[in-house]
């Protein structure tokens, strides 16, 4: 037989959970912000390599590029590229994407637990019913005595 008991935290005076959950709410507010401005980062450090890529006629200007693009980007265009590929365009903006939806989720968990305001924990407990036999009771042995 299965037993669940639910231990609540907090209480009138303690209320844990929506100090846990402001304090969600505000550390996700700020990863959102950060991987916004990465974001943004990176889409003005694809533009500019476009931008140099295009405009680059001399195997030194396209070097120049390359070297912008490794560092700005983490990628690295061929001489033969005047733009950056679909793919080099989403490598960059793919992490900070999934950082902000990831960040995203854990600010709507913070407002749910701050909303609720209560916590419960359910644990459970195995309990393991015994047989109907009585237990027996210790019985001595009798010992002869020696003559």
């Amino acid at each position: 037989m299965k037993r669940v008991i639910f231990l609540k935290v907090g209480g009138k005076q303690l209320h844990l959970p929506k100090l846990i959950g402001a304090l969600i709410i505000f550390g996700a507010l700020f990863e959102i912000m950060y991987s916004a401005a990465a974001l943004f980062e990176a889409t003005d450090s694809i533009s500019a390599v476009n931008a140099c890529l295009s405009s680059a006629t001399t195997i030194s200007e396209i070097s120049v590029c390359q070297l912008q693009a490794k560092n700005a980007l983490n990628i690295f265009p061929r001489f033969s590229q005047t733009q950056l590929n679909s793919r080099q365009i989403f490598m960059p903006l793919a992490e900070p994407m999934v950082s902000m939806l990831f960040w995203l989720a854990v600010f709507v968990f913070g407002v749910l637990l701050y909303k609720t305001g209560k916590l419960y924990l359910p644990l459970e407990e195995q309990i393991e019913e015994e047989s109907e036999v009585p237990p027996r009771r210790a019985t001595k042995k009798k010992t002869k005595k020696k003559e």
